[in-house]
């Protein structure tokens, strides 16, 4: 009979051993190929999905339907980055006029031209690059401090941020640069497609708030808005008659202002309105507020500038003449005879309002 030591001692020999190792592997083996087994399928599946996108978005183009094939490509590039999708997506940006999105993905493709398809199509992929590049410039940006914002066109760039030059369609863009604490920077930049514009940016910091004096303990302040006391000898000018004085030449300059930037806006105007340009051996005018084109745009702004000046002047004659009326009113005690203001006075002030919000204001004689 063999002993419970002995059975011990065969159960951990080195057979038992080899076969245990034997086993391990074995397991080790089939989840391997159960994993590889998963990964071909999902491949496979990709692989399918990306290719109904892309045949959906070349149907979609076929009927001149390219804005709606757009996403399908965006969507076919974002699950299978590979040259073709890079390709398929570049061709649709372009038509739109997607010109600088439409050179990042035509250049991506290019770049590995032994691809099957870009190899077959290498021809037309290079002559749509160059129609793209012909559309883009670029812009280089230098900002202090170096976690300012930047937002062109109203949209956030993080490329600005790290010195790396940005590719954009050739026009006007907007630059913004902002950051918390500093005065914003807005500047409008015309790209001219093939050249790079460089701008540097340093933000100046926000003034700080000005200190608010307390108001005093023993009650509320007065405000006194004018008076109208009379001159203490015979030959002192009363002062509000000559605020009145000079708020009305004011207001006659402010009108003379407003008066010729009104002609200047119109002026400006007709200008905007007949400027041409030669399309096809014929003048056409090519200036309008919906889609502003780049030589339009100086007229544009000289006619916003003429026109906001213009008003301007017209609100400034308003609001000085109604000053230049009230200060002639309360400084007509001076100009009466000194004999029905003897030992009177004429006084208008406010005082903060003890039942609620606002001033109480009163005038006195």
């Amino acid at each position: 009979m063999v002993s419970r030591g002995e059975l011990k001692r065969f159960a951990i020999g080195p057979g038992a051993r080899r076969r245990r190792l034997t086993v391990g592997f074995v397991v080790s083996a089939l989840f391997a190929l159960l994993a590889s087994a998963s990964r071909v399928s999902a491949a496979t599946e990709e692989a399918e999905q990306t290719e109904a996108l892309i045949r959906q978005g070349v149907q979609l183009r076929g009927q001149d339907q390219t804005a709606r094939a757009l996403p399908l490509f965006e969507k076919a590039y974002k699950l299978s980055r590979t040259p073709r999708t890079a390709g398929q997506l570049g061709l649709c940006e372009l038509e739109l006029g997607n010109y600088a999105e439409a050179e990042l993905h035509l250049a991506e493709a290019l770049a590995t031209p032994n691809h099957p398809w870009i190899a077959k199509n290498r021809t037309t992929l290079k002559q749509q690059l160059d129609v793209a590049r012909a559309n883009v410039g670029e812009l280089a940006l230098t900002v202090s401090p170096v976690t300012a914002e930047v937002l062109l066109n109203d949209k956030p760039s993080d490329k600005a941020l790290r010195g790396v030059p940005i590719h954009l369609k050739k026009g006007p863009v907007d630059v913004e640069v902002r950051a918390p604490g500093y005065q914003p920077v807005r500047q409008t930049i015309i790209i001219v497609a093939g050249k790079r514009e460089e701008r540097t940016y340093a933000l100046v910091a926000e003034p700080p708030p000005l200190a608010t004096v307390p108001a005093a303990e023993s009650g509320p302040p007065a405000i006194a808005l004018a008076t109208g006391e009379p001159p203490a000898t015979t030959g002192q000018s009363d002062p509000l008659r000559i605020a009145a004085w000079v708020t009305g030449g004011g207001a006659l300059a402010a009108l003379a202002l407003g008066t010729a930037e009104a002609f200047n806006a119109a002026s400006k105007r007709d200008a905007f309105n007949d400027h041409t340009s030669v399309v096809g051996g014929m003048a056409r005018p090519d200036c309008t507020t919906v889609s502003l084109a780049p030589q339009c745009k100086p007229l544009k702004d000289a006619y916003d500038s003429a026109l906001t000046l213009s008003i301007v002047g017209f609100v400034a004659a308003g609001a000085l003449t109604a000053a230049s009326s009230l200060l002639f009113v309360l400084s007509s005690s001076g100009h009466v005879g000194a004999a029905e203001h003897a030992g009177g006075t004429t006084a208008f002030a406010c005082v903060p309002a003890l039942a609620g919000r606002g001033l109480d204001c009163s005038l006195r004689f």
